[in-house]
């Protein structure tokens, strides 16, 4: 009896390999990875699967690299680690519950269909070629990035969680961020960014946001855990830093005529005349982030005047620091 019963069950292996293997995953996250790495890669004559596996069985889920799945019953799709694959189409991976890591960065993926991924938390497709994609029902992120695609505008609404962000190198022209109040880290430079708004980003750690053109007064004095700020080669016109420790502001090749900020406790107003930038660069000083030297640049027509506390000159020099322990005196 019991060689009857090995017989059967090696047919049944033979006649229906497939569905006795994938028996024990879901079948959504199972048919649907399948159906993505049997499609083409970038790779001339190479399927998905074949560029990241040379051993790609599409029915051997072993020869799915940096998939990992889950001990559940089914088994269900926890994480995706696909960077640098040749990897190349459309990704859904709708429905796909359980989960919460995803790396596609680095490779040539069209479109990505992340419905349902309620529990993803870090998504990275840095470097492909998307140009679109619905995050409304990933209020879970907390790690973002999108650099390097095709977008010429994203809805970040609902990530309420969201801290890191990048989309740089886009074709971005707007940015609402008024719902990702928990972010620390703002990458957004290489756009075309007009206006930035970040009222209700009060925890922002890096902003770097160079090389767009955005205009007006940028007035970043009520976040006071800020340490970089990245602005140069923007079109401002006034930047008002007031309460912020800084370890450095970049502000180069803009339309400054101002630009104010707070250095030490008794609340001096440091302002740059004429139509230059200025580069600050808050350096440590033995351990004192207050210490601080101030570069200024002039335009090439231009010619810096001076360094004013209070409409006071205190320096001629475009080099000029500042000493803790024997700081300007307000008059």
């Amino acid at each position: 009896m019991k060689t009857k019963v090995i017989i059967f069950l090696s047919l049944l292996l033979l006649l229906f390999p497939c569905t006795l293997f994938a028996a024990n995953y879901n079948n959504n996250d199972y048919s649907k990875l399948q159906t993505f790495l049997n499609s083409p890669s970038a790779i001339d004559g190479e399927t998905n699967g074949q560029a990241l596996n040379d051993l790609y069985n599409a029915d051997d889920t072993s020869t799915w690299t940096g998939v990992t799945w889950d001990a559940d019953n089914p088994q269900r799709v926890t994480s995706i680690e696909w960077d640098n694959k040749h990897l190349a189409g459309n990704l859904d991976l709708s429905g796909f519950t359980a989960l919460t890591n995803c790396d596609i960065s680095k490779n040539k993926i069209d479109s990505v269909n992340l419905a349902g991924t309620d529990n993803l938390v870090d998504f990275n497709a840095y470097l492909n070629n998307l140009s679109q994609i619905d995050l409304s029902g990933n209020t879970k992120l907390q790690f973002l990035y999108l650099s390097c695609n095709n977008f010429a505008s994203l809805d970040l609404s609902g990530l309420s969680v969201l801290r890191y962000f990048e989309c740089v190198e886009n074709k971005l022209t707007q940015l609402d961020i008024s719902d990702c109040v928990a972010l620390t880290n703002l990458y957004f430079y290489n756009n075309d960014l007009t206006t930035l708004d970040l009222s209700n980003n009060d925890n922002l750690i890096i902003i770097s946001g160079s090389n767009n053109n955005l205009t007006g007064s940028l007035d970043i004095s009520d976040k006071p855990n800020l340490l970089y700020c990245f602005v140069s080669d923007n079109k401002f016109t006034s930047i008002k830093t007031a309460g912020n420790a800084f370890k450095y502001l970049d502000t180069r090749n803009n339309n400054l005529s101002i630009i104010q900020t707070d250095i030490f406790s008794s609340g001096q107003t440091f302002t740059a005349n004429g139509q230059g930038y200025i580069d600050f660069v808050f350096a440590d000083n033995e351990g004192d982030p207050k210490a601080v030297y101030l570069y200024a640049f002039g335009h090439s027509d231009m010619v810096f005047k001076n360094w004013t506390i209070n409409g006071s000159e205190v320096s001629k020099s475009p080099v000029y620091f500042i000493n803790k322990d024997n700081p300007p005196t307000e008059n």
